[in-house]
């Protein structure tokens, strides 16, 4: 059969038809349709199945159940954790403006340099085995033996900063402290043979979440937030400091910050639980607060990662005097202390906290110590310098090498333990 314009005369006039609809759309209205007669006598009832699509007829849609293309976001003061008023909240990326003075307002503490008196005699008196040739190798382990190599951000030298580096791979900073940091933890937990009762009132816990409130010139402060680890007791931490030191901290002096406002850092919230938790919902025997181990990943100076880590110990005291004392204790009957070890890849700071009152409403009265052992590098890590003349500095290099700060950490660990009373 051959292909003739009678065959496509249907094909022909629909094209046309569609081209006549495309120019007079809008205005083209499709013929209204007609039943016809013998259907109507039968008396079939005729449904027009268009009915439902109509525009003219305006009826309420309802979407399908659990459809997530249709779901509308709940006001904000349904949500169960919403306040009316705010809060001013604290936690692990705020910094301070002034630095180490204006957390010591925040907290109602004084100052003082070094290590309490019965930390620092621990210092030097514990012996580990190639204590140095293990605390190289975990150095190299963090900074080298490790398989990860990832894109790490472009590095600018303060010596040349119109030199250009380029592009390098390596181990993330992040990464890097949180080896050696567990490493140096795995060390101090190798002395138990020497100290039994490490073993059976210690335990080291990963991640303990913390949340806790105080009144600060009226003003409620929420601290909240999580370290890397916590070395859990089954015993409270001995004062280190006596009860006529704390009560001649009534002569000692907040800082003045004016026109500083104390709280000017914190952030404003609504969403936000006012209950206070430790980091455990259920009775556990080693929830007492010990040592605090902080992991700094970020650019901050050392006195800001010191004004982080009294926050955190502050907020555990707090925490554990509460639950020792009842949620609206004030007074004391008995100081609660807390340590905290905070570390980058080559330095460590210690933090020894003693909270002596919860009166921080107030500037009088008796106030909080806090002890900072700040700036303990156990090497230095020598970045390449290419445009110096000297192959030395062409390559990375590990130097200036100390152990005293692992000795210090570990004076930290065994701080409590009935074995070091006789060391």
């Amino acid at each position: 059969m051959r292909l003739t314009k009678e065959l496509f005369y249907y094909k022909i006039n629909k094209v046309k038809w569609l081209k006549t609809v495309w120019k007079t759309r809008g205005k083209y209205k499709n013929p209204p349709l007609k039943v016809p007669q013998a259907i109507e006598q039968l008396g079939v009832d005729i449904v027009d199945p268009l009915e439902e699509f109509r525009t003219d007829v305006k009826k309420e849609w309802k979407p399908p159940a659990d459809d997530p293309r249709f779901y509308e976001e709940p006001s904000p003061t349904e949500h169960p954790l919403y306040k009316e008023n705010p809060v001013s909240c604290y936690n692990y990326t705020i910094k301070f403006l002034q630095n180490i003075d204006q957390v010591c307002v925040l907290t109602k503490s004084q100052k003082l340099d070094g290590l309490p008196q019965n930390v620092s005699n621990l210092v030097n008196k514990i012996e580990i085995p190639n204590k140095e040739i293990l605390l190289k190798r975990y150095i190299m382990h963090s900074q080298e033996w490790v398989s990860t190599r990832v894109k790490l951000p472009r590095r600018i030298d303060k010596e040349n900063l119109k030199f250009k580096f380029p592009r390098e791979y390596g181990i993330p900073p992040r990464q890097s402290i949180g080896i050696f940091l567990t490493d140096l933890v795995r060390m101090c937990q190798s002395t138990a043979a020497q100290f039994p009762n490490a073993v059976q009132g210690r335990r080291l816990i990963h991640s303990p979440y913390v949340n806790t409130h105080y009144m600060f010139n009226d003003e409620n402060i929420l601290i909240r937030g999580t370290p890397k680890y916590m070395l859990g007791s089954n015993q409270d931490l001995q004062p280190f400091a006596d009860q006529e030191t704390i009560d001649k901290s009534t002569e000692m002096a907040l800082p003045d910050l004016y026109p500083v406002e104390p709280t000017i850092d914190l952030i404003k919230e609504h969403f936000y639980n006012d209950s206070t938790c430790n980091g455990f919902k259920l009775p556990y025997a080693f929830s007492r607060p010990h040592t605090l181990f902080m992991q700094n990943s970020d650019h901050w100076s050392n006195a800001d990662r010191q004004c982080r880590s009294l926050m955190f110990c502050f907020a555990y005291a707090t925490a554990r005097a509460r639950e020792r004392f009842g949620d609206d204790v004030v007074k004391l009957p008995e100081p609660v202390s807390v340590q905290c070890v905070n570390m980058d890849q080559t330095t460590l700071n210690f933090t020894c906290f003693q909270l002596n009152t919860l009166d921080i409403n107030t500037d009088g009265g008796i106030k909080n110590f806090v002890w900072f052992d700040t700036g303990n590098q156990i090497f230095k890590k020598i970045m390449p310098q290419p445009w110096k003349e000297d192959e030395f500095f062409h390559k990375k290099h590990y130097g200036d090498f100390e152990s005293t700060p692992l000795d210090k950490m570990l004076a930290l660990v065994l701080n409590g333990l009935p074995e070091t009373a006789n060391l």
